[in-house]
């Protein structure tokens, strides 16, 4: 009798547990319509997918400037602080910022392009700067002006060159200051040189290495007293305080695993014939580290802007 009422308990339990499996599974692809199927290599394949729309936030036809957002058409432009720094003029004389009516910098950027108009830099929301030689600007001012797609333009205040992060320093008692300077990118390495010698012998920078190159001048124990100096030479893009770079590698290899993985491959794995796939909104096809190793781009439709460039979100990798 004990052992019978063991026996019907047991058959009970092993009549109902399929139940339940088949239950829980028919609750999860209810919701999630995933049928789940092995292959020999032990993958899972996914089948039945579920196809939704997702739609684009909408911009808000605002321009994010270092020192805050405005909408160009109902705002007043955001300056900086160019009076505070004792800046003789609050605009550049060779810059200008263009907002498109939309995201769609790709067209806008084509034809700026056949126009043989330079773009320096992209920022949010739909803009950009581009460089216009000083002989020339009224003549291609009124060429750009006729772009239909064009939302807003304006020279590009002379504050925005300065990092709000150098601010402080003009208030404390330390008359030098470690910063880094962003040269145009239309400069010629005569001219990079030249600013680069001039930098060296009018502030007596102290660097035993080249001070500038074609993405960068360090200038260490600078003055801050000819910061402004360095923000209305039409030569330099941007100023920002110094920064101390430090190899992170050793991190980054524990974090993401790659130590197990020398370790499982008697340390023989080094990447050689591996491509990378990067999902991004754009990529900073001008950084040195990409110079010569992009496939520029393979795919690049995603997000709402055509390019596969760092157009429109403003990072990018």
């Amino acid at each position: 009798m004990y052992w019978a009422k063991h026996m019907a308990i047991a058959m009970f339990l092993i009549l109902i547990s399929p139940l339940s499996k088949s239950v829980d599974f028919q609750d999860d692809y209810q919701y999630h319509q995933i049928e789940q199927k092995n292959d020999i290599h032990g993958w899972i394949k996914l089948s039945d997918p579920v196809i939704k729309n997702y739609d684009f936030n909408q911009h808000s036809s605002k321009i994010f400037s270092p020192y805050g957002d405005f909408d160009p058409l109902y705002d007043q432009i955001i300056l900086g602080p160019w009076e505070e720094l004792d800046i003789n003029s609050p605009y550049t004389k060779n810059l200008l910022i263009i907002q498109n009516s939309n995201s769609d910098l790709e067209s806008l950027s084509n034809s700026l392009t056949n126009l043989g108009i330079k773009i320096i830099d992209f920022i949010p929301e739909n803009s950009l700067i581009v460089s216009i030689e000083n002989s020339y600007y009224n003549q291609i001012y009124q060429e750009i002006i006729s772009i239909e797609s064009i939302r807003w333009i304006s020279n590009l205040p002379t504050s925005w060159k300065i990092s709000p992060q150098l601010l402080p320093a003009f208030y404390k008692q330390n008359e030098f200051i470690d910063i880094s300077v962003t040269p145009l990118e239309t400069l010629s390495e005569l001219e990079l040189f030249e600013l680069s010698e001039e930098i060296s012998k009018l502030y007596h920078v102290e660097n035993n290495n080249k001070i500038c190159d074609k993405f960068l001048c360090q200038l260490n124990s600078f003055p801050k007293s000819k910061i402004i100096d360095l923000s209305i030479d039409d030569r330099v893009y941007a100023i920002e305080l110094h920064s101390n770079i430090s190899v992170m590698n050793s991190n980054a290899s524990m974090i993401s695993g790659i130590d197990f993985a020398n370790i499982i491959t008697n340390q023989e794995l080094n990447g050689e014939g591996e491509v990378i796939a990067i999902s991004d909104t754009g990529l900073d096809t001008d950084h040195g580290d990409f110079d010569g190793r992009l496939r520029n781009p393979v795919f690049n439709l995603f997000g709402p802007d055509n390019s596969g460039a760092d157009k429109n979100s403003g990072h990018g990798t």
